[in-house]
Order: structure tokens, then sequence, then C-alpha cells
């Protein structure tokens, strides 16, 4: 569970920083290796509905930091899943052809 929260945590950074900051280069190179990282090579599915959301079937705890940000906004964009295939690097992840 703490490499799964260690991912949402990380994603979560990865998707503010590039919104919320988009001049901060640094800072989202930085978010994006941290992500990739905590990822080690490993596919995850995430998993969203109403009551919440799952990595890899693991729910997350909504007061977790970053899972309930991720929740809220997924879920406000319909997201309902993402797959992150294993080793994928910052630029599929970027791109969102992963």
């Amino acid at each position: 569970m703490s490499n799964t929260l260690a991912i949402a945590s990380d994603l979560a950074r990865v998707i503010f920083v590039l919104r919320d900051k988009p001049e901060a280069l640094d800072e989202q190179r930085a978010a994006f290796r941290l992500l990739v990282a905590s990822l080690a090579g490993q596919s995850v599915v995430i998993t969203v509905d109403r009551d919440g959301i799952w990595f890899n079937e693991t729910a997350l705890p909504t007061d977790y930091p970053g899972t309930h940000g991720l929740h809220r906004l997924f879920w406000a964009h319909h997201v309902g899943e993402i797959r992150i295939p294993p080793a994928v690097g910052n630029a599929a992840l970027l791109a969102g052809n992963a």
C-alpha cells in the first residue's frame, strides 16, 4: 500500500504542477522524475467512480495527500480509468499515449 500511496501522491503532484504552474519547467521535470521512480517499472490501473479512487484494485484513503484532489479532478472530467504500462517514460506520460 505504501508504494501505491507514493504513486498516487506523485501523480497528483505532476497533474497539479502542470495545471497550476505551466511555466515551472524545473518543478515539472522533478515531479515527473519522482513519479517515474515511484512507478519503478510496474504497471498501474487507476479506476475512478463516484465513491473513490483505486490503484490496482486497492482503494486509496481519501484523506491521504493528493488522493482527494485526484478523485475530484478525475470524476469532474469523467475519467473512469487510466492505464500506465510498465517502464513508461516521461515523454509518453506527458503525451498521454503510454
